[in-house]
């Protein structure tokens, strides 16, 4: 078995011939620069905990372009 390995590896013929099984990846694509404040954001609730002060739920806020988090304290029914 071990003789069959090794030459498979140093046939020329068997290594063109190989069949490929991942997909060809696609073109690679430059990151987006971003220009303006506010622009790109993103938004997540964190829900179900215990009551403090009145408040249960956490509204996140990230800007992506400063890279700075917001944490929002609010209610469930908000």
């Amino acid at each position: 078995m071990r003789e069959v390995k090794w030459y498979i590896k140093g046939c020329d013929i068997c290594q063109r011939n190989k069949n490929h099984t991942k997909r060809p990846t696609g073109k690679l694509r430059p990151n987006i620069i971003l220009e303006k404040l506010w622009t790109h954001i993103s938004a997540d609730f964190i829900t179900k905990l215990p009551l403090a002060q009145d408040y249960d739920l956490i509204l996140v806020v990230y800007n992506q372009f400063l890279k700075i988090t917001h944490f929002v304290a609010t209610t469930d029914t908000f």
